[in-house]
C-alpha cells in the first residue's frame, strides 16, 4: 500500500508567482489540474476529501499548515507543512483534510489528470472497505477493452456493434476533447476489472447516459454493479451537477434489469431491442 510522504523541491528565492511556476514545474508527475486557495478566518482551504483517480501533492505556498491523512487501508498520518519548497504526496484514494492557524496561508494543490473528489466521509469509508477503485482509462485498459468487447457474452449484454482498432483509436483519442464523455476504469484489489462513465452528457438538460460493464467475469455476481451505480451517481450530481441518468438495457439481460430496478430505476421505455430505464437523482 502506498504511503503518504513528504517531497522536497527546487528553493528559491523569487516571488510568489514563480515560486508557485518552479513548484508545479519541479512535481514528479505531468500535472494536468492546478488549483490554491488561502486559508481566512472562518473557512478551511479544501474540504476535508479523497481524490478517486489520481495522487495529488499537497504544498504550502505561503504560511503553514497541518494535514492529516487516512489511506484506504485505515493507516493514518500527519504532515506539517511549512516552507514552499517542501510538499506532501498524497495518493488517491486517501481521506485528507487540511487545518492552519495562520490568517493568509495559501495551499496549491496538483494532479496528474482532471481528477473528481468524494467529500462524504461515509461514502469514502465504504470505498475504503471493498478496496474498488475508479482511475483513468488508459491505453492498458483500452487493451484490456478490446478483448472484453470481443467476448461473445459480453458483446451480447453491451449490444456492442462490430468496431476495429482504428474505430477504437479515433475514440480514445477524442476523449480529452469530447466535454460529453466521461469514462473511467474499475480496479478491485489493485487489477482492472471492467469499465464505468457517462455518456450524452447534457449540461442544460441536466442528464446524462450510464454505461459500464464488469469486464472480468470471475467478478460477476458479488455486487458490483450497486458500487458502479452508487460512484457513477455521486460523479453525476458532484461534478456535473446532473438530474437525471438513463440508460439502455437489451431485452434479455435479465441480471441487468434486476439491478437497475433495485437501485431505482424505473422502466420509461421498451421496444423490440432495448429497455429504456432512468433515475432522477
Amino acid at each position: 500500500m502506498q504511503k503518504a510522504v513528504i517531497i522536497e523541491f527546487d528553493k528559491n528565492n523569487n516571488g510568489f508567482e514563480e515560486r508557485l511556476f518552479e513548484i508545479f514545474k519541479s512535481k514528479p508527475f505531468e500535472t494536468k489540474t492546478i488549483s490554491w486557495t488561502s486559508c481566512n478566518v472562518d473557512t478551511l482551504p479544501y474540504k476535508p476529501r479523497a481524490y478517486l483517480d489520481s495522487d495529488v501533492i499537497l504544498t504550502a505556498i505561503l504560511g503553514e499548515v497541518w494535514v492529516d491523512i487516512e489511506l484506504v487501508d485505515n493507516t493514518k498520518q500527519k504532515f506539517n507543512l511549512s516552507q514552499s519548497n517542501i510538499g506532501v504526496f498524497i495518493p488517491k484514494l486517501s481521506w485528507f483534510s487540511i487545518y492552519s492557524e495562520e490568517l493568509g496561508a495559501v495551499i496549491s494543490l496538483s494532479s496528474k489528470v482532471k481528477a473528481s473528489y468524494i467529500d462524504n466521509y461515509i461514502f469514502f469509508k465504504n470505498i475504503q472497505g471493498r478496496k474498488i477503485s475508479f482511475v483513468e482509462y488508459t491505453e492498458q485498459i483500452l487493451e484490456q477493452s478490446w478483448d472484453w468487447l470481443h467476448d461473445e457474452e459480453i458483446k451480447h449484454l453491451t449490444n456492442t456493434p462490430n468496431f476495429t482498432r482504428q474505430d477504437q483509436r479515433k475514440w480514445f483519442d477524442s476523449l480529452s476533447s469530447n466535454s460529453t464523455y466521461f469514462v473511467r476504469g474499475i480496479m478491485l484489489n489493485d487489477e482492472t476489472i471492467g469499465i464505468v462513465g457517462l455518456k450524452h452528457i447534457d449540461l442544460e438538460e441536466k442528464k446524462a447516459e450510464f454505461f459500464g460493464y464488469i469486464g472480468n467475469k470471475s467478478y460477476w455476481g458479488i455486487g458490483l454493479g450497486g458500487e458502479m451505480l452508487k460512484w457513477i451517481s455521486f460523479i453525476a450530481i458532484d461534478m456535473f451537477k446532473l438530474k437525471q441518468l438513463y440508460l439502455n438495457v437489451i431485452l434479455d439481460n435479465i441480471r441487468a434489469i434486476k439491478a437497475y430496478e433495485k437501485f431505482g430505476f424505473k422502466i420509461v421505455e421498451v421496444n423490440e431491442v432495448y429497455i429504456k430505464m432512468s433515475i432522477e437523482l
